[in-house]
C-alpha cells in the first residue's frame, strides 16, 4: 500500500521531505507522488493524520489523533506485511532487539497477530539472520528468547532492524523513547561539535552518526555499554576524540548517565570513518588515488568502459574511498536503507560495484557490506548519466515523425527540446519523411512503428506523450546506440535478446538455485554463455539476491562476458520461493562486456513489469513464446 510507504518515509525523516526524495524512495514520478498524497489525505481524514506541503521545503506528516493513527498503522501493517515471511522474520528480530529481558513465543505471536506455529517456523531463519549480525539467539525453557552478543554488534543490528525498516511498528518501550527524543537538538549538538573541530560530513554520514548516538543513548539508559575498545586496532585521532567528548558531555548532562571511556572511543571511531577528506593526510590521499586508478583500469578492461578517463568519477570515488577505508578499518560501515531500491534501479552498475568491492578486498583485505556497495554503485550510475548527457549533445538536427500534427506535434517538439537542448527539431508526417533521403538528419524519432533506420540514420520509436519515464527511456536508448557506434560494436535491440530456444514454461518443484544452474548450463550448451557462467550466476545470487518485487527475478553473472547477448526466460505458473521471496518469472541475463546500457534497458523493463500487475499476470499466463513476445512488446 503506497500510503503506508509514504507515511513510513515521512515519519522516518523527522523533517520536510522533498518530492525528489519521495520520488526516488517510492520509484514514482513527482506527479504520481502528488496523487498518492491526495489519496492518503482522504484516508487520513478518518484515521488521524494529514500530509501538508510546505512550499520550498517538502511534505510533512501531521498526526491529528495519535490513537487513530497508531491503530491504522497496526492494522495496515498486519494486513499488508505480516503474511510476508521475510517481513515476519525482520519483525521478530526487531521485537527481540528492543526487549530488555526474555520474550516468549506467545508474546511475539500476540503482538504480531499470527499463530504460535507461524513464529516457531520462522525462528530458524531468525537464528540465521541474527548470526549474520555476529549475535546469538538464546532459547531458554520457561523463560523464552533473547538476543545476546557484543554491544557494538547489538547496536549495528538495532540500527538495521529497528531504525531503518519503517514498516515495522516499534515495541512500546522504544516507541515511547522515540516519541520523546528530540532529534533536532541532537543534530544541533553534533553539528556544533563538528564545526568546533573543523570537520565536515555528508548528509548521509551525518544522519548515520545521529542514528548511532540515538541508539547509544537508548541502550545506555538501560546500562548497556560497549565494554571495551580493544578491538579497535589503533585509537582514533585527537580531533575525532574531541568531537566525541563534546557529545558525550552533553549526553551525561541531559540524561544523567555517565558513559565509560570505551563508549567515547567507540563514538570517536564512528566519527573518524564518516568525515570528509579535509582532515586526511595528503600522502594518504595520493596513495589511495594511485590505487584507485589501478582499480578503475581493471574495471575498464573487464567491462569495456571508460571510467579511467572520467576525472569527475575518479574525484568522487576518492572523496568516498578515504572515509570508507577508515570505516572498513574499524568495521563501522554506513547503513544504506535504500540499497534494495538502488539495486532495482541500477542493477547494471551493481555488477561493476560488486567487482569494485572484490578488488578492494583483494588489495586491502577488507570486505565491503552490501550497503557500502550500494553507495559506490551510485557513483558509477552518475558516470553513465554523464555519458548520456554527452551523447545527447551529439545530435544537432532531429526529425520527429508523427501522425497527429497541429498542436499535438508542436507540444511533442517542445517536450523533446528539453531533452535535446542543442538540437534543431522539426516534425514530419509519415507520408513525406522520405524527402530527407538526400539530406538526412542526425536522428529520426517516430511515434509510429517503422524500420530501424532510413538513409543510414537510426529511427527510434517514441510515445506521443512524453512523461518522465519516456524521457529516461529515450536517453537510455540513444546513449546505448552512440556508445556502441563509437566502439564499432553490433547494436542489439531488446527484442533480439529473447529467443524461443531459451524460453521455458513449466511446473517445477525444483529449488531456485538449482533451477538457475539448469538454465545457465543450458545457455552454455547452446553457445550463448561461457563455461564459467553457471558458477558466476550462483556466486552472484548468493552474495546479493536478484529477486525483485512481485515475483520478478533478474539473475546475472558477476561480470558481463557473454558469447552472444541473450535473456533466458522461465515462467512458473505456480510460484517457488528463495530466502522468503516469491519467484514466478525469471529473466536470466547474459550480456557481453560493455553492454551496460543494454543492461540498464533490461532493468527498466523489469521495473515496469513489477509495477504493471495486469501485464505481468498476462505474461505469466502465456502458453508459448509467440504469445509471450506479443505481451512483452507492450512494455518495450
Amino acid at each position: 500500500m503506497r500510503t503506508m510507504t509514504l507515511l513510513g518515509i515521512l515519519e522516518k525523516y523527522d523533517r520536510p521531505v522533498t518530492k525528489v526524495i519521495l520520488s526516488e524512495r517510492m520509484n514514482l514520478s513527482e506527479s504520481s507522488i502528488r496523487n498518492v498524497v491526495r489519496d492518503s489525505n482522504q484516508i487520513g481524514e478518518k484515521n488521524g493524520f494529514q500530509i501538508e506541503l510546505i512550499r520550498g521545503q517538502g511534505y510533512v506528516l501531521h498526526i491529528t489523533s495519535r490513537e487513530r493513527y497508531d491503530q491504522f498503522v497496526v492494522n495496515e501493517t498486519h494486513r499488508s506485511e505480516m503474511y510476508n515471511p521475510e517481513q515476519r522474520v525482520n519483525f521478530i528480530i526487531s521485537f527481540l532487539l528492543q526487549a530488555e529481558n526474555y520474550v516468549t513465543i506467545d508474546q511475539i505471536a500476540t503482538h504480531m497477530d499470527v499463530s504460535r506455529n507461524t513464529i516457531v517456523k520462522d525462528l530458524k531463519e531468525v537464528e540465521k539472520k541474527v548470526a549474520a549480525s555476529d549475535l546469538f539467539l538464546e532459547k531458554k525453557v520457561h523463560y523464552g528468547l533473547r538476543v545476546l552478543g557484543e554491544e557494538s554488534d547489538y547496536r549495528r543490528a538495532f540500527s538495521k532492524y529497528v531504525l531503518t525498516d519503517y514498516y515495522l511498528t516499534p515495541v512500546k518501550e522504544f516507541k515511547t523513547f522515540r516519541s520523546l527524543f528530540n532529534l533536532d537538538e541532537l543534530r544541533k549538538v553534533v553539528n556544533e561539535a563538528l564545526m568546533a573541530n573543523d570537520l565536515k560530513m555528508s548528509d548521509v554520514a551525518f544522519e548515520n552518526v545521529v542514528r548511532h548516538i540515538r541508539i547509544l543513548i537508548f541502550r545506555s539508559l538501560k546500562s548497556n555499554f560497549v565494554s571495551s575498545y580493544k578491538h579497535l586496532k589503533v585509537e582514533p585521532e585527537k580531533g575525532y576524540y574531541q568531537v566525541a567528548e563534546q557529545i558525550v558531555t552533553w549526553i551525561n548532562k541531559k540524561y544523567d548517565v555517565v558513559l565509560p571511556q570505551s563508549e567515547m572511543m567507540f563514538l570517536a571511531a564512528h566519527i573518524s570513518g564518516k568525515v570528509s577528506i579535509a582532515k586526511i593526510d595528503d600522502q594518504e590521499k595520493a596513495e589511495i588515488d594511485n590505487q584507485l586508478g589501478e582499480i578503475l583500469q581493471t574495471l575498464d578492461s573487464a567491462f569495456s568502459t571508460y571510467f579511467t578517463n572520467d576525472p569527475v568519477l575518479r574525484n568522487d570515488l576518492l572523496f568516498h574511498m578515504l572515509p570508507l577505508m577508515k570505516r572498513l578499518y574499524y568495521n563501522m560501515q554506513l547503513e544504506n536503507p535504500l540499497v534494495e531500491e538502488i539495486y532495482s534501479k541500477y542493477a547494471n552498475v551493481f555488477v561493476i560495484a560488486f567487482r569494485f568491492s572484490e578488488l578492494i578486498e583483494k588489495k586491502y583485505g577488507y570486505q565491503m557490506s552490501r550497503d557500502e556497495v550500494g553507495y559506490v554503485a551510485i557513483h558509477f550510475a552518475a558516470h553513465l548519466e554523464r555519458i548520456k548527457s554527452v551523447s545527447l549533445e551529439k545530435y544537432k538536427r532531429i526529425v520527429v515523425i508523427c501522425t497527429t500534427g497541429g498542436g499535438s506535434a508542436e507540444l511533442l517538439r517542445l517536450n523533446l527540446e528539453n531533452i535535446f537542448s542543442n538540437a534543431y527539431i522539426s516534425t514530419a508526417s509519415i507520408n513525406n519523411f522520405k524527402q530527407y533521403k538526400d539530406d538526412p538528419p542526425d536522428l529520426f524519432l517516430s511515434t509510429v512503428p517503422m524500420e530501424a533506420s532510413y538513409a543510414q540514420v537510426p529511427i527510434i520509436q517514441i510515445n506521443e506523450w512524453i512523461d518522465e519515464d519516456e524521457i529516461r527511456r529515450i536517453k537510455d536508448i540513444i546513449s546505448f546506440q552512440i556508445h556502441h557506434k563509437l566502439d564499432n560494436q553490433e547494436i542489439t535491440g531488446l527484442k533480439d535478446l529473447f529467443n524461443e530456444d531459451i524460453f521455458y514454461r513449466e511446473k517445477s518443484d525444483i529449488d531456485y538455485l538449482s533451477l538457475l544452474k539448469l538454465r545457465a548450463d543450458d545457455l552454455v550448451a547452446k553457445g550463448y554463455a561461457v563455461d564459467y557462467f553457471p558458477n558466476s550466476v550462483l556466486e552472484r545470487e548468493k552474495k546479493f539476491t536478484t529477486i525483485y518485487r512481485n515475483g520478478v527475478a533478474g539473475p546475472h553473472a558477476m561480470k558481463l562476458d557473454a558469447m552472444k547477448d541473450a535473456v533466458s526466460v522461465t515462467i512458473l505458473p505456480e510460484p517457488i520461493y528463495y530466502n522468503d521471496r516469491t519467484i514466478q518469472i525469471i529473466f536470466l541475463i547474459n550480456l557481453k562486456a560493455g553492454h551496460l546500457f543494454l543492461h540498464k534497458e533490461l532493468s527498466r523493463l523489469l521495473m515496469r513489469l513489477m509495477d504493471h500487475d495486469y501485464i505481468r499476470q498476462r505474461l505469466i499466463q502465456t502458453k508459448n513464446f509467440r504469445q509471450f513476445m506479443a505481451e512483452l512488446e507492450l512494455l518495450i
